[in-house]
């Protein structure tokens, strides 16, 4: 995962972090399809395996940007959210920004993309009556 990481955010400048961030979620959006889950079982990947499938649902989407932002020096954590304030609905991925020292949280949310390839909802939650958050790696 390190090495295609580095491969997706290669053509960044030396500390350009948002052009990483914004990398990641062109490389995700383009090559994992939404899907959903198989019947009614919830069911997810780790994050090379989604890659290979090419598809996941929300959570699997969430561990591909985690998984790529953690290896390119990010901190990262989960968002579960509720639509209505009765069920968790959804989880996407929140990215610390500035590297190492995290100020503000951007929005990896690459299910809000309407086709492949569309970017312009980088940075952008879906509406929630409420959310938790949870820590992706120890600090």
């Amino acid at each position: 995962m390190l090495a295609l990481a580095r491969r997706v955010t290669d053509h960044c400048r030396g500390r350009d972090a948002m052009c990483e961030l914004q990398a990641i979620y062109q490389f995700v959006v383009t090559n994992v399809r939404y899907t959903g889950d198989v019947a009614t079982v919830d069911t997810f990947s780790a994050p090379l395996r989604t890659l290979q499938m090419g598809g996941e649902d929300c959570d699997g989407h969430c561990l591909v940007n985690a998984a790529l932002a953690i290896a390119n020096g990010f901190q990262a954590k989960a968002r579960i959210t509720s639509n209505r304030g009765l069920t968790w609905d959804h989880i996407y991925c929140m990215v610390g920004m500035p590297k190492g020292r995290t100020e503000r949280w951007i929005a990896l949310d690459t299910t809000l993309a309407r086709t492949r390839g569309d970017t312009s909802r980088f940075g952008q939650e879906p509406p929630r009556a409420k959310y938790q958050d949870f820590d992706l790696v120890k600090r």
